[in-house]
This record gives C-alpha cells, structure tokens and sequence, in this order.
C-alpha cells in the first residue's frame, strides 16, 4: 500500500510538471516554439481594435477588428494573442 501511494504521488507530480506554459512577448516572435504562449504584455494589439468603415459613394466596406487571447496555433504547438 505504501509503494502505491508513492508511485501515485511521483505519477501526479510529473503531469503537473508537463502542464507549465512558457510565457513570452509577443514582439519577439521570430520562430515560434512548442509549448510557449505569445502574450501580448505591451498592448500594442489594443491600438488596432474598432470598426473601421470606407465609403465611396454607393459602396461601403467595414472591418471590425477584436483581440482574441491565448489561441492556439500550429495543431496546439505554440498559443498566441492575435
């Protein structure tokens, strides 16, 4: 009983070690690496959201820009705000 309950705490304390996420800025994205989260920690994606509309006479076309958190990219290699 005693050697199962050691075994069961080494088991759990090695998931848990596996489920720590990297975290990095998101300007220093040059080749991205498994298992980090891109955070975007200077805002610089905040300047960028809104409704932007154009018109040109009878012809109108509007964007409407959001930020979306902590998407995952790559099949859930790397995470990344966009």
């Amino acid at each position: 009983m005693k050697n199962l309950f050691l075994i069961s705490i080494i088991f759990l304390s090695g998931i848990s070690l596996n489920a720590q996420v990297t975290l990095s800025d998101i300007e220093d994205i040059n080749y991205p690496e498994a298992g980090v989260y891109y955070k975007d920690v200077n805002h610089i994606l905040d300047a960028f959201e809104g409704t932007y509309l154009f018109t040109n006479g009878n012809t109108s076309f509007k964007i409407v820009l959001e930020k979306k958190i902590n998407l995952p990219f790559n099949n859930g290699i790397y995470y990344e705000d966009i």
